[in-house]
């Protein structure tokens, strides 16, 4: 496995998408999606990221996320983070480096931040603050043409930062 993403709420996830390492396809990665327990497709894994064998790890040293969401569950109550979903991704990021779940904080669709999980232990080995929020007068308001044009930028590079966060586990596009 390469790495394991999933959506749901602060208490269980419903939604996974998990790569597996595949060198048969271009990126390396296949991805299998889950939703409520069932294989809901299989597809290659597109985005721009090639996945190396040397960052795969076997399944089996995971044993449930639950720990993890009680990890952050606890985070957020101690430092009064409000949230009602989120987003978990568990990757390796670099050879020799410990695996962890990135827990992301989601108050409807706006971040409150991630808090990093050791998947090995599960205690917290750290914590970051969501992105920072759109500068004012960015938005478009009835027919600005400037306004309108940042809505459309904004939105491709939400979207290419969304595509790169899924298969990277990092998101600079649009930071």
């Amino acid at each position: 496995m390469v790495s394991l993403y999933g959506l749901g709420t602060p208490d269980a996830i419903s939604k996974w998408y998990i790569i597996f390492y595949d060198p048969r396809v271009p990126t390396h990665g296949r991805v299998v999606f889950v939703e409520n327990g069932k294989i809901a497709k299989v597809y290659d894994a597109r985005g721009g990221a090639t996945y190396r064998e040397q960052l795969t790890f076997d399944p089996s040293r995971i044993t449930s996320e639950q720990p993890a969401l009680n990890a952050a569950q606890n985070y957020a109550s101690r430092k009064n983070i409000a949230y009602n979903g989120v987003h978990a991704l568990l990757k390796q990021v670099e050879v020799r480096h410990p695996f962890r779940w990135r827990i992301e904080l989601m108050d409807n669709k706006t971040s409150r931040g991630f808090v990093m999980v050791n998947a090995v232990d599960d205690s917290v080995a750290g914590y970051s603050q969501p992105p920072p929020p759109q500068k004012p007068g960015t938005d478009s308001t009835g027919d600005n043409a400037h306004g309108f044009a940042h809505d459309v930028q904004r939105t491709f590079l939400g979207i290419g930062g969304d595509l790169e966060e899924f298969f990277t586990g990092e998101r600079t596009v649009d930071r």
